[in-house]
């Protein structure tokens, strides 16, 4: 996954040179590399040859995958009726992209050698053994449901955390210079592709990444949990089988927790020890315990990875004459918390960085 990704970060930041001066839209553009690094993950190949509307997709799910009146009232479900014909209509194209990698990839299977077989991903999902039986109980139907989990999680969730970044780092230029600063300070001279390696040790980066994740967590509510036990909390009886909600937004903007919750300040953990493991519970984008998303790492990897590389190689402006203020903050319905209207802006590569490994 790691050369994958990789690969595909230096084809977007040479997409990006190419356009240098002209306006793009990052956040679509972050979806369609990560989209292509989980394809050749799972394809060795990209989505171009075999389901180029994927990353539209999956964004499409992300947003519209709203909470209705119905799912709180029974009742009042009828009033659903539209949003389902759309919902259902968006699950067939879906289905269809799956199928066509489904059916691409089962062709492929069927003409290789038998000693090959054991590094195709799809042939090792189709030879899985759930019980204790001699042949495999999962069906293609388990396969589209993996890769579908596979592609919606690692598409839009770093591609919307990097689009807040860079929206929040144009609005407050001071910040997206000092980012600038240490990223040409800890490596001065070199002009390669910036790895793991080289962003490990860099705290304002960090910091920058949690700052992001405190105003613009990926699921603002996390995935439900159900009470084991009757407790009381705060003085509220909660009898045992009780659904209930984490809403870390709400933790990260409280004010009685955070100064100035609503203002974008990566300086606030310079002096500060949350982190997001899970174990400082102000900040949970990631949440915490057994339910903790098992991403966390490779998320963190490819959001610091492809951000510090954006911002070394390029200056970066609002698209628009009227600077800063055109850029709209607005969170979009859905069960993420992506830009309501995508981050226009324009990049201008560096020159120190025109002729770097970008050639």
């Amino acid at each position: 996954m790691r050369e994958a990704r990789y690969s595909e970060g230096r084809r977007l930041l040479c997409r990006l040179r190419d356009w240098s001066g002209t306006i793009v839209e990052p956040g679509t553009l972050i979806a369609e590399m990560n989209a292509a690094a989980i394809a050749r993950l799972i394809l060795s190949k990209t989505l171009d040859e075999v389901a180029p509307d994927m990353p539209q997709l999956m964004r499409s799910v992300q947003s519209k995958a709203t909470p209705t009146i119905g799912d709180f009232i029974a009742y009042l479900s009828f009033t659903e009726a539209i949003f389902k014909i759309r919902m259902k209509r968006l699950h067939r194209r879906l289905n269809t992209a799956l199928d066509s990698i489904l059916e691409e990839r089962s062709h492929l299977i069927s003409r290789l050698p038998a000693d090959q077989l054991r590094d195709d991903f799809l042939q090792v999902l189709l030879s899985a053994k759930t019980d204790d039986s001699e042949e495999s109980t999962l069906t293609p139907a388990d396969i589209k449901a993996i890769m579908s989990d596979l592609f919606l999680a690692g598409i839009d969730t770093s591609a919307s955390t990097l689009e807040w970044a860079m929206a929040e780092l144009i609005r407050k230029k001071e910040c997206l210079l000092k980012l600038q600063k240490e990223l040409d300070e800890a490596h001065k001279g070199k002009s390669d592709y910036l790895t793991d390696e080289d962003v490990k040790d860099l705290p304002y980066l960090y910091n920058v990444v949690k700052e992001v994740l405190r105003l613009h967590p990926v699921v603002p509510l996390l995935v439900p949990r159900i009470s084991s036990t009757e407790t009381t909390v705060e003085g509220y009886f909660l009898p045992s089988g009780t659904i209930a909600f984490v809403n870390v937004w709400a933790i990260a903007r409280d004010p009685k927790i955070w100064d100035h919750p609503e203002d974008f300040c990566p300086e606030r953990f310079e002096t500060s020890t949350r982190d997001m493991k899970g174990q400082d519970y102000e900040l949970l984008p990631f949440g915490s315990g057994r339910r903790m998303c098992l991403g966390i790492r490779l998320g963190m990897s490819m959001v610091t990875v492809t951000l510090a590389n954006l911002i070394r190689l390029f200056d970066w402006e609002p698209a628009l004459d009227k600077g800063v203020e055109s850029i709209d903050m607005g969170e979009a319905n859905g069960i993420g918390s992506a830009m309501e209207h995508p981050l226009k802006c324009t990049p201008h590569i560096r020159k120190e960085f025109v002729n770097a490994f970008l050639t």
